[in-house]
């Protein structure tokens, strides 16, 4: 019966995100008859309210939507407007810190997008770019005005800045473009950021790889969200056409190479204003069930999480589970958060090293066999759905 349950919810879902895809360049197309919760579990996913309200309201009026998708929409673009507005004063704050302690930090992703006049998407942290000695001396000035170091640090970024009542700073000394040399002659041709006193930003068509790479490589499970489609189709709108041709001819080098040409195929049809053609579908389907598979479990936190980027993973294709598995082996840029394994980090390098190898080789290992039949009823799910809709 859940399962059922399960494919109606999804087919729902896709039926709701076809909608939303044809009103962003058709917005009088009259939105199909769903549940409340499926236009919730559609918006949860997709996380383009705020946009799509505005292009709606501005275009054919809210009024001449059903009730329901009204309510949803002013609902969720609530939220994400609060969240957007919340990344903007902190990036203000950063602004002044930058300024007070002569640091060169640079807006990435979203956060630019918040700063900007227009094309605004929801957040749910600020990410934030600095060289890693000023990217420490930035960690510690948050911390002097309230936040505080949260979870772990990854291979890119210290370990996330909290505080009550704002979003996550996540304060990178990195970003992964797949590629190291590039990587590091990005700061060669940062620009400033309009209407702030010293913020920066990633040259055009820096941003728009960091895009692709962020989500066709380096999150499979935020494949297709229309979130990043806009805020990657805002990216090409401030490109050359050649610079976009250059991309498309990077990305074929990819394993993920088919995910991030769809990814920027879509994000062009978007940009260019005609018909969008879906190429996410079975992957957004997959995307409902494995959430909604994943609360079943016994678990809670970062364990739950991981099953379900694993599932994802497994539904998604085998470059996607081997970069998985490969993440065993990762190096952070700070030492463990936990404090057992932080204990052995003390004892010794080595030591310390191999205790984190470990833990993380059983946990993905478990993870992965938890996904297994996640995986395959998603992918099942997908089969029937899509099945059913063709001709």
């Amino acid at each position: 019966m859940r399962a059922r349950t399960d494919e109606v919810t999804a087919a729902g879902v896709l039926a709701a995100r076809t909608w939303m895809l044809r009103a962003l360049s058709s917005p009088g197309v009259e939105p199909p008859a769903l549940s409340d919760g499926v236009w919730e579990t559609a918006l949860r996913h997709e996380r383009c309210a705020a946009p799509l309200k505005g292009l709606l309201a501005a275009q054919v009026g809210l009024a001449a939507l059903p009730s329901e998708v009204t309510q949803a929409l002013e609902r969720f673009a609530s939220r994400e407007w609060q969240r957007i507005l919340m990344a903007r004063a902190q990036l203000l704050q950063i602004d002044r810190i930058a300024l007070e302690h002569g640091l060169r930090i640079v807006v990435l992703k979203g956060g630019l997008a918040a700063l900007a006049d227009s094309g605004a998407v929801d957040l749910v942290d600020v990410d934030v770019l600095a060289r890693s000695h000023e990217a420490r001396v930035l960690a510690d000035q948050l911390d002097e005005v309230g936040y505080a170091g949260v979870g772990f640090s990854s291979t890119q970024h210290l370990r996330s800045r909290a505080r009550p009542g704002a979003l996550l700073v996540e304060v990178h000394e990195t970003v992964d473009f797949g590629d190291p040399v590039w990587s590091a002659e990005t700061w060669e041709r940062v620009v400033p950021v309009a209407r702030t006193d010293g913020l920066l930003r990633l040259a055009p068509k820096d941003h728009l790889w960091h895009l692709l790479y962020h989500v066709g490589v380096v999150h499979p499970h935020r494949r297709g969200a229309i979130r990043d489609l806009l805020l990657t189709s805002s990216a090409i709108a401030d490109c050359a056409e050649s610079e976009v041709t250059e991309l498309e001819r990077r990305a074929d080098v990819l394993p993920q190479r088919r995910a991030v040409r769809d990814l920027l195929g879509m994000a062009r049809e978007l940009a260019s204003g005609g018909v969008i053609h879906d190429r996410f579908a079975r992957l957004v389907i997959g995307s409902v069930v494995i959430r909604r598979s994943v609360r079943w479990l016994p678990l809670s936190g970062q364990p739950q999480a991981s099953v379900g980027i694993c599932a994802t993973a497994l539904i998604s294709g085998w470059p996607d589970v081997k970069r998985e598995w490969g993440r065993v082996r990762m190096r952070t840029i700070e030492g463990s958060a936990n404090r057992p394994i932080a204990w052995f980090e003390r004892l010794g390098p080595r030591i310390g090293r191999a205790v984190r190898v470990t833990v993380r080789a059983v946990r993905t290992t478990l993870a992965l066999v938890l996904a297994l039949p996640i995986a395959g009823l998603a992918a099942l799910t997908s089969y029937r759905i899509l099945r059913s809709r063709t001709p």
